[in-house]
């Protein structure tokens, strides 16, 4: 008997401990899960189908002891297999290495090279970097392309045996290689982190944190800085002129494993280097979302600029006067000391913030010498790296002797009408442009698929965009335009384009007219011939001679 109570008060434990409040606080759930807890509400009682799956979920974020019990079970799991609680999010590597999982981006297999991309859809990603560089061309602007490497690509001997990359097929090297091939401008800072390894060891990334130390910042800045002409020389020759100390803290790989107690701080480090002050150099100005503030304050000279802090830099002791326009993510963090110090003025800018202004319009606003964009090496091939509005701006300049318009209403889910298809197509490829309407008030979540289809309707490439990065409310009756370029190279063995719009690859909205297929989820248009040959009827066929 006293076994059986034994049993259900052992059972009992985690439903007790909900009952008193002893879980995960929220800040420490949303640190190690990337996401809010799930919480019942009363308005989940207004859908009963789904209440189960949202009980089941509440349960599972919220029962008690529930800190104790996992970090308990994730300390055991790697001190006998050296092993995560979770691999798709955190991978245990060699020698305390340990590296993000295939939750961010796919990367262990990008890097393995099991990821099933053909080099026309990686020609398609070279493409769309190469129109922002068109674009700020055309104004006078340089523009560079800077890819902060993963750390998988860096220490690959660091990944366990299982992760071992097949280096025929890896993902980043066949991006590289094709945009090598084109006119992209790319810095190669992977191949000088590379070169330097042997000098530096383990010291150019942060064993327990996906980023690089402020030593491979700095060997990374120096790389870029390379490229712009007087700049360079505003950055030290070497480190011996910086004064650096070794910083000893966890990373957000360690809280995410739930393995920090195994640990103690003087295990991991990042060396840290310090930029010789001068008081009163540098100032700053805050980027809102549509403005600036409206006055610069002073910072200290080695500032470092936080991630997603938008901002305009100054420094009045460089005179040569070069303005930057730096498109980045949370691995110019580190390196933004050492931009602060080589040019006259900087602007900070998250690209994903970038996405609600056209490219072309952002070069105009600000004005600079040069433009960088950088991110990490695992978001070459996302669309949010892509979704930069690609705008008839920065497209290819098209003679419009072959231009057509094609007004249609086909509604997608009782949510979206396409009310107009318009192409421009010559010898360098063709233009499309799709003319959407909001039927309701609602965001605007949703991703817009264009395929490249076959005599079958197989997919040779396709594009797949957000409608919007920030999910911006659309109001009924509102309307936008969509713009996608194929070059000549991509329309090889093409028969039709096919269109389609979905939350997630599940969950497509069902068309209700015209050619179709998948069971009236993608619309297709058929053509011999870009922009003449349409199957099936249209509305109001217009040809507009321009």
């Amino acid at each position: 008997m006293l076994r059986w109570l034994l049993f259900i008060f052992m059972i009992s434990l985690p439903f007790m401990g909900m009952c008193l409040g002893y879980s995960d606080s929220s800040k420490k759930f949303e640190a190690i899960e990337q996401r809010p807890k799930t919480r019942l509400a009363y308005a989940d009682l207004s859908a009963p189908s789904r209440l189960p799956d949202k009980v089941s979920a509440s349960f599972d974020d919220n029962f008690g002891f529930r800190e104790v019990l996992i970090d308990g079970y994730a300390a055991l799991l790697y001190k006998l297999f050296r092993k995560t609680i979770n691999q798709e999010r955190v991978v245990a590597g060699k020698d305390d290495f340990f590296f993000l999982g295939n939750y961010f981006s796919q990367v262990i297999d990008a890097n393995r090279g099991r990821l099933k991309i053909t080099d026309r859809k990686i020609h398609s990603y070279v493409e769309a970097l190469l129109c922002r560089q068109r674009a700020a061309e055309r104004q006078g602007i340089e523009f560079y392309l800077a890819v902060a490497p993963n750390k998988h690509s860096i220490y690959p001997e660091k990944l366990p045996p299982w992760c071992n990359p097949k280096k025929a097929g890896n993902l980043y090297d066949r991006f590289y290689l094709q945009a090598e091939k084109s006119d992209l401008n790319l810095i190669k800072i992977k191949d000088r982190l590379l070169f330097l390894k042997p000098q530096y060891g383990e010291m150019l990334y942060q064993k327990s944190d996906s980023h690089w130390t402020d030593l491979g910042a700095y060997i990374a800045a120096k790389e870029v800085l390379t490229h712009f002409g007087d700049a360079k020389v505003c950055l030290p020759a070497n480190l011996s002129s910086l004064e650096h100390a070794r910083f000893y803290k966890f990373g957000d790989l360690l809280t995410m494993a739930r393995i920090t107690s195994l640990f103690g701080p003087e295990d991991f480090y990042n060396e840290f280097l310090k930029w010789p002050e001068s008081t009163g150099s540098l100032s700053m100005k805050s980027l809102l979302p549509d403005a600036v503030s409206n006055s610069f304050s002073s910072v200290p000279d080695n500032f470092q600029i936080a991630y997603l802090n938008d901002c305009i830099i100054k420094n009045n002791r460089v005179k040569s006067g070069l303005k930057c326009l730096f498109l980045r993510d949370s691995f110019c963090t580190q390196m933004s000391p050492f931009f602060n110090q080589a040019f006259s003025e900087i602007i900070y800018l998250h690209y994903e913030k970038a996405e609600n202004s056209n490219f072309s319009e952002l070069l105009e606003r600000f004005k600079p010498d040069m433009v960088v964009f950088e991110f990490v090496e695992r978001q070459l091939l996302s669309t949010r790296v892509h979704s930069v509005n690609n705008s008839l701006d920065n497209l290819p300049k098209l003679s419009r002797d072959n231009s057509y318009k094609k007004k249609v209403k086909r509604v997608f889910g009782e949510k979206f009408i396409l009310r107009e298809i318009s192409f421009v197509a010559d010898k360098k490829g063709l233009e499309l442009s799709l003319l959407w309407e909001s039927r309701i008030s609602q965001k605007l979540k949703y991703i817009n698929a264009v395929h490249l289809v076959d005599q079958q309707g197989n997919i040779i490439d396709q594009v797949d965009r957000k409608q919007n990065l920030q999910e911006r409310t659309a109001a009924a009756g509102e309307q936008w335009s969509e713009s996608f370029f194929f070059s000549t190279e991509r329309l090889e063995n093409i028969n039709a384009l096919a269109f389609a719009l979905y939350a997630s690859p599940d969950r497509l909205l069902t068309v209700d007219s015209g050619v179709r297929d998948w069971q009236n989820k993608r619309l297709i248009v058929s053509r011999s011939e870009w922009g003449k040959d349409f199957s099936g009827p249209l509305d109001d066929v217009e040809r507009e001679n321009r």
